[in-house]
């Protein structure tokens, strides 16, 4: 695999493009805990809803 890739880039390419995708990396994975703290954070409300929904027609039966 490493010399199919040596073939298609030349080493200071490939160098370049490891150095670009280190730089991306920390800002991907801010990204990506920002989007995963907002879906916990929705499904949190989104239990919290259906409890309080749950309760309150148990409330009204009894």
């Amino acid at each position: 695999m490493k010399q199919d890739v040596e073939n298609i880039v030349s080493d200071e390419e490939l160098l370049q493009l490891e150095a670009e995708a280190i730089k991306m990396a920390p800002i991907n994975r801010a990204k990506l805990q920002a989007e995963h703290d907002r879906i916990v954070q929705e499904m949190r409300i989104q239990l919290e809803y259906e409890r309080q929904t749950q309760r309150q027609s148990i409330s009204k039966v009894q």
